[in-house]
């Protein structure tokens, strides 16, 4: 089993903490009980959690998207945050390989992409670069 340092635990420590954060108060699912509001400056798509759209009154749903509404500046800090540790560690994580390495992996990355049909999310909802584990045919 390979060691970590502890600067990539603490990055690990960061990165899941606020995902489980941003999940934990958002309470937000995809797909169910979407609906269009319309706000000063920007149409925002308004989801209920799973399965809710099916039973909650109209008076439930207006509760829920206030508390929605409550948490979202909260929310979209965390996620800020995320990202920019996310980026980071992508950042580190591809100075280790060497150019040819990271000439590889943006390579598999973009062929991965295209058997996807473009789009920027695989299909269990992860990004483009996710670095989660799998071979890519190269060592170190």
């Amino acid at each position: 089993m390979k060691s970590t340092t502890p600067a990539t635990r603490y990055s690990r420590s960061v990165a899941l903490t606020a995902a489980a954060l941003v999940v934990a108060a958002s309470g937000v699912g995809f797909g169910q009980g979407a609906t269009q509001e319309t706000s000063q400056d920007q149409k925002q798509v308004r989801r209920l959690p799973n399965y809710f759209a099916r039973v909650v009154s109209e008076d439930q749903r207006k509760e829920i998207y206030a508390i929605q509404d409550k948490h979202s500046a909260t929310i979209d800090k965390l996620q800020k945050q995320l990202d920019e540790a996310t980026a980071a560690r992508d950042k580190e994580i591809d100075a280790v390989l060497s150019p040819e390495q990271l000439a590889r992996v943006k390579k598999y990355q973009e062929e991965a992409k295209a058997r996807r049909g473009g789009r920027g999310r695989n299909a269990r909802g992860g990004t483009d670069g996710n670095r989660g584990g799998g071979n890519s045919g190269g060592g170190r």
